[in-house]
């Protein structure tokens, strides 16, 4: 398993250094009809948008990508915090619900909104996880909830350059 700090220094934080679109991402038929909004919930934004990003992206990520497995619970929300630079890897932070909540300095405070999907506050995890970008693609066609606010995002970031000791330029 590649280290916290490895992660983070190999990520991408712009968006446009993500990983190339698939061909299926590219723009065919009415799918992919510029005026078009999700049809449903859990099909994320059109991939081949130029201000589309993967980072601020919220999926409900499986509970087994994550490591563990929870008795009555088979997913977790996850937030993309970028891409690493190779483009293999989407760099998440797990999500799990403020009653579950056990004091720790390492995880932030994220309310529900109308544009993130999520339903309840929510404490997302500081520590950072690659998930191949074969999966976040798959996430995003039938298990994304919405999309972070850039200050939310940027919150989240400066906690995890604290935590980690990172310089803002990396």
């Amino acid at each position: 398993m590649k280290s916290c700090g490895f992660i983070l220094r190999t990520v991408t934080w712009t968006p446009k250094d993500g990983p190339k679109p698939l061909r299926s991402e590219r723009r065919s038929g009415n799918r992919d009809d510029p005026d078009r909004e999700p049809e449903r919930r859990g099909m994320g934004p059109r991939t081949d948008d130029p201000d589309f990003a993967w980072t601020r992206q919220i999926y409900q990520v499986p509970d087994a990508r994550w490591g563990f497995a929870s008795f009555g619970r088979e997913q977790h929300p996850g937030v993309c915090m970028g891409v690493t630079t190779a483009g293999r890897d989407g760099v998440f932070l797990k999500g799990r619900g403020a009653e579950d909540r056990h004091k720790h300095s390492d995880e932030a405070l994220v309310a529900p909104s109308e544009a993130n999907g999520m339903g309840k506050d929510t404490y997302f995890n500081l520590r950072p996880r690659a998930i191949p970008m074969a999966q976040v693609r798959m996430y995003h066609n039938n298990r994304w909830l919405g999309t972070l606010e850039p200050e939310v995002t940027d919150r989240l970031r400066e906690r995890l350059f604290h935590l980690f000791d990172i310089e803002e330029g990396h």
